[in-house]
């Protein structure tokens, strides 16, 4: 039933109740009663309309939440794919000080980590990718 045919039957039956009854008391109970039977189903619906908004508020929260977690790690993942994305120039340079490192270092000379700042702009993930690729040539000579 539609909402609209819920209200024309409650007003005919009120009317009927209304127009049946003869005395001024009976008269005014009647509306009484229309009148806190109309307040009971106003709280009820009340209740139902408060119980869907604070399930709606929860999944908004909810939904905020996700979202930010989202950014968070979209926005961390385009850190990191720029930290691994290395141009050609810098990979050779990059190769170029590790290859003098190493080589010094199996030369038996200290290096300071000052002497190779360079290094630390680069991501660790390539520079244990060009560290294994310089040890496996200089294993070939």
């Amino acid at each position: 039933m539609e909402p609209t045919d819920v209200m024309e039957h409650d007003i005919k039956k009120f009317l009927t109740q209304f127009e049946n009854t003869k005395d001024k008391a009976d008269r005014i109970k009647i509306v009484l009663d229309g009148k806190a039977r109309l307040f009971k189903e106003a709280k009820e619906i009340k209740e139902v309309i408060s119980g869907h908004l604070a399930d709606l508020m929860e999944a908004k929260k909810l939904a905020i939440r996700l979202n930010n977690l989202v950014h968070k790690y979209e926005k961390k993942a385009l850190d990191d794919q720029k930290d691994v994305d290395l141009k050609l120039a810098d990979q050779i340079t990059i190769k170029e000080i590790l290859k003098d490192k190493i080589h010094r270092e199996v030369q038996g000379m200290r290096i300071s980590p000052t002497e190779y700042s360079e290094l630390s702009q680069a991501n660790q993930q390539d520079l244990d990718k060009i560290t294994k690729d310089v040890y496996d040539k200089l294993g070939q000579y």
